[in-house]
């Protein structure tokens, strides 16, 4: 009788002690933001890589459950000066912001000039922020944390595109290396670039990150032709069979005022943001994502 009485008070006290300890336990995924984080988005801001402008908006800072959210968001309408659109407002930290436009400029133009002769005007998303585990798996994804974007498409200035899950195995040369280049070349950039290759969940779209691996240092690069690339390859010399068409993406492009060198691509349709998500580890177990 005395045992039983014992168990009686101990159990409301041990959950009483559970709430106080913190109520970080019931939280979805149960921690805060690594301080990594508050410190890439410090000097991101201290050095200026992000500017307001009318495609690129600084918004308060999100501080969701379990550490989800960033310090210095973005709601971002189009890069590269707002010559480059979106077909869904993007939601990012300002290291993610400034990359995408490194992206842009130093991967993804150049081999769009280079293999079709003209730029990139329009990007199809697949999602952004999204506070939820990765799939599969219990660990938080960098899409909550506004360090990840998902890139489905692209639109080229005489309107026809490239999606991912429709073209990754195309018999067009001129696309399939397109594809494959710029996602080899996107680990110029980014810690993280997943694709097709890597596994199911990428099968329509470029996962890019900036995922800090603390204790090994690497970055994960799984977008291209070769795996831990990445794998520079060759400009072709080939002409693409492709022909401008009216776009897949559909008819909802966000229009942007008239930038310095207006967009001229005309609509992207938004996908489902949380279609797919990447095996990333967490802060605290950072080895690799396989």
């Amino acid at each position: 009788m005395r045992m039983m009485r014992f168990k009686c008070v101990a159990v409301p006290i041990v959950l009483f002690a559970l709430l106080l300890s913190g109520c970080s336990l019931f939280e979805f995924g149960g921690a805060r933001r690594a301080q990594w984080r508050h410190d890439s988005e410090a000097q991101c801001i201290a050095a200026g890589r992000v500017h307001a402008s009318e495609a690129i908006t600084p918004i308060p800072e999100v501080d969701g459950r379990g550490g989800c959210g960033a310090d210095h968001p973005f709601k971002i309408h189009a890069f590269s000066n707002g010559t480059v659109a979106l077909s869904e407002t993007a939601e990012l930290n300002c290291p993610m912001a400034a990359a995408m436009d490194d992206w842009l400029e130093h991967v993804v133009q150049p081999n769009a000039q280079a293999l079709f002769g003209e730029p990139v005007v329009g990007l199809k998303l697949l999602g952004t922020y999204n506070c939820r585990t990765i799939a599969h798996v219990s660990s938080m994804s960098e899409h909550s944390y506004m360090n990840a974007i998902d890139v489905g498409g692209f639109r080229f200035a005489d309107g026809h595109d490239i999606l991912i899950g429709r073209d990754w195995n195309t018999t067009d040369p001129v696309i399939h290396q397109f594809l494959r280049v710029v996602g080899d070349q996107s680990c110029l950039i980014f810690n993280t670039a997943l694709g097709p290759d890597y596994n199911a969940d990428h099968h329509d779209h470029f996962h890019l990150d900036l995922a800090a691996r603390m204790r090994t240092h690497k970055r994960v690069c799984k977008a291209g032709g070769l795996k831990d690339g990445p794998a520079l390859y060759p400009m072709p010399t080939f002409t693409s069979s492709i022909k401008p068409k009216t776009a897949p993406f559909g008819d909802g492009m966000q229009e942007m005022p008239p930038p310095a060198a207006p967009a001229s691509a005309s609509s992207i349709t938004p996908s489902d943001p949380g279609a797919a998500e990447e095996p990333m580890p967490r802060d605290d177990e950072v080895e690799d994502d396989d």
